[in-house]
């Protein structure tokens, strides 16, 4: 999914965001679709086998829901590089530059909820766009979405 927006929490210097960081987290997932991928990654699951969704089978430094959320398999290592991008672009707008973060996100795992947030201490963190259910990203706390984009895995 690529989100921009026209505002967000942190301020702009020389058009580029000073002094924050982004991510993105899936959460809020529930079982049927992550059984599916369980069941498809794990065939030799016995029912009522517990896999550790924080764990991170394949040692890649993702998580097995993470893995889940962006369409990855857990069986094989994938670099965390191809789970989130950003550019900017000057908009011509008043001098204002869009800042645009694209993320992978599985069509398939419509129970997860996927939030862009930001942060300047690593531990307060104010989420800008929310994505529920596969639904479009909306924005918050000051966040606009300009424009969402599905990409293929």
């Amino acid at each position: 999914m690529g989100t921009k927006t026209t505002i967000g929490p942190l301020e702009l210097d020389d058009g580029f965001p000073a002094g924050g960081i982004y991510r993105v987290v899936a959460s809020d997932f529930q079982t049927p679709p992550y059984q599916a991928w369980l069941t498809t990654h794990f065939p030799t699951l016995l029912t009522g086998q517990y896999l550790d969704p924080e764990g991170d089978t394949d040692g890649d430094g993702i998580g097995n829901q993470i893995e889940y959320a962006y369409a990855f398999s857990p069986q094989v290592p994938n670099p965390e590089a191809e789970t989130l991008f950003t550019t900017t672009a000057n908009s011509g707008i008043g001098g204002s530059v869009d800042f645009t973060i694209t993320f992978r996100r599985s069509p398939a795992a419509t129970d997860m909820t996927y939030r862009l947030q930001t942060s300047v201490d690593l531990v307060n963190w104010t989420t800008i766009a929310t994505s529920t259910a596969g639904n479009p990203a909306e924005g918050q706390n000051g966040g606009t979405v300009v424009s969402e984009a599905e990409i293929a895995g």
